[in-house]
């Protein structure tokens, strides 16, 4: 079994216990989400859904490791989210962070291949 294809019918893959995310602006302090939960396992295709500055982009930045709580804790495969890392990666969808020359398969595809987590794929 390959590093992708690593967590299988294992536990747990991502859970995210009562995570509380804020960050500053000039005039403000924003918080974007306020004790969140949720759990995800390998076999889930979870969608987050909501209207813009509800708080996906911040969470999903939360789980990549850019940002840390301020409450709360994330957890992939049991380990907390500390920083970012190999084991899991964030695509941005702003048009500027991405390959204009490669799919949209390629480009989410890109940083576990230089990362070593999917070679040959």
């Amino acid at each position: 079994m390959d590093a992708c294809t690593a967590n299988g019918a294992k536990g747990l893959l991502l859970e995210v216990d009562g995570v509380t995310l804020q960050y500053k602006t000039r005039q403000h302090l924003v918080t974007a989400t306020y004790r969140v939960s949720f759990q995800v396992w390998p076999s889930d295709r979870f969608v987050l859904l909501g209207p813009s500055g509800c708080g996906k982009s911040t969470l999903l930045k939360g789980v990549a490791g850019f940002m840390k709580p301020v409450e709360g804790t994330m957890r992939l495969d049991g380990r907390v989210i500390e920083r970012p890392g190999p084991d899991h990666m964030m695509v941005f969808q702003e048009f500027d962070q991405l390959l204009p020359w490669k799919t949209v398969k390629q480009n989410v595809m890109f940083p576990m291949l230089i990362s070593g987590r999917c070679v040959g794929r």
